[in-house]
């Protein structure tokens, strides 16, 4: 057993390096759209000191590695645009593949989606077309292994279960329903029921040591019973929204607003080490519905405001040709993020959408330009 205090120090420091590395490429996209100095320091201040970035260095989780991940991508768009150098729109797709490694949103067909879109600004041919098919091929591997070993073509065990989690009930009719009935439905004994090929290859040489790892209490998250439940999970939530489309839409629109009236640190399922302990007070305050309400809303008209002044520099600004159609990108990318966050899972919006925490950078870039006559 690990020593649990030097892991969690390890990852925080790990992520606090992230945080500067994000910074340092908030600098370089500063510079790519020219910002004078002083509004540099101002946007580096507000990256250190930002209770968001704060939150999820601390947070044992992933999300500081993608939120990182997305920023530098962001930089390479930007810098493709600008220079026309193939090697940065290989660095893009270099990253979204680390994406797709790391989170199983972002989908293979999203490389070729990027790929499309970088054909339609720039129609010289891709000297380096052989490229972006192995890079898609590396993406598929999760996949392709989990359909021969478990049958299920998916680069993540619980994104069945997740996927239906945009209906309440989705205890009762999925998970619940099988596991409560059964506590033992899949079992280091009967695996090979499920998974014959998964039990022929790897179980033989590995059953004293993965019993807990694979089915038992400690397997948690990566218990393969989610292949079983993702698929029984997924086909019921489908079959929810066919018979009943209004009442999604309704409530995945709710959860749009919900989302935009929340600070990216207000996590609803998981926080920090002592993070109640500073900022406890402050979320009892919340509660109170008079300054909730009003915080949502304040928060959701910043948030608007943010897309719509993008949304202004890349359709409605006679310049900086190259820099609209790098925010295009980004843009549909981003939007891309937000689709699948709101219609494909049913929490947790604020953790997924802090992955593209790069839109508040270029926000900011956009206005201070103005602000400083730059």
């Amino acid at each position: 057993t690990g020593n649990l205090t030097i892991i969690y120090l390890t990852f925080n420091i790990l992520f606090s390096l992230l945080t500067f590395f994000m910074i340092y490429y908030a600098i370089l996209i500063c510079r790519e759209f020219d910002l004078k100095l002083s509004g540099e320091i101002i946007i580096i201040s507000f990256l250190l000191f930002n209770p968001t970035i704060i939150f999820y260095e601390n947070l044992f989780d992933y999300n500081q590695v993608i939120t990182f991940l997305f920023t530098q991508m962001s930089y390479f768009i930007i810098k493709f645009f600008k220079s026309n150098e193939n090697k940065f729109e290989i660095l893009t797709y270099v990253n979204l593949l680390l994406l797709s490694y790391f989170w199983a949103l972002f989908q293979p067909a999203l490389i070729l989606l990027v790929f499309i879109l970088f054909r339609f600004f720039d129609r010289e041919y891709f000297k380096n077309i052989f490229v972006i098919f192995i890079i898609i091929s590396f993406s598929l591997i999760p996949s392709i292994k989990n359909k021969i070993v478990f049958d299920v073509f998916t680069s993540s065990s619980k994104s069945g279960v997740d996927f239906s989690t945009i209906f309440p009930d989705w205890l009762d009719n999925c998970v619940s329903s099988e596991i409560n009935k059964d506590q033992n439905f899949i079992t280091h004994d009967n695996i090979e029921k499920y998974f014959p090929y998964y039990e022929k290859v790897y179980l033989n040489e590995i059953k004293q040591i993965s019993n807990e790892l694979i089915v038992g209490k400690s397997s948690k998250h990566n218990n393969v019973a989610y292949f079983i439940l993702g698929k029984k999970c997924q086909t019921n939530a489908i079959s929810k929204i066919f018979d009943n489309p209004n009442y999604y839409l309704s409530d995945r629109f709710k959860t749009f607003l919900a989302s935009h009236g929340k600070f990216g640190f207000d996590f609803m399922s998981a926080e920090p080490k002592n993070w109640n302990k500073y900022y406890g007070n402050l979320k009892q305050i919340y509660n109170i519905p008079e300054i909730k309400l009003t915080k949502q809303i304040l928060i959701f008209i910043l948030c608007m405001f943010i897309y719509f002044s993008l949304l202004k520099f890349v359709f409605y600004t006679n310049r900086n040709n190259s820099l609209r159609k790098a925010l295009f990108i980004i843009g549909l990318i981003y939007f891309y993020l937000l689709a699948i966050c709101t219609l494909g899972a049913g929490t947790e919006q604020e953790r997924y959408l802090y992955t593209g925490f790069v839109i508040n950078i270029l926000f900011m870039i956009i206005v201070l330009k103005k602000i400083l006559k730059n």
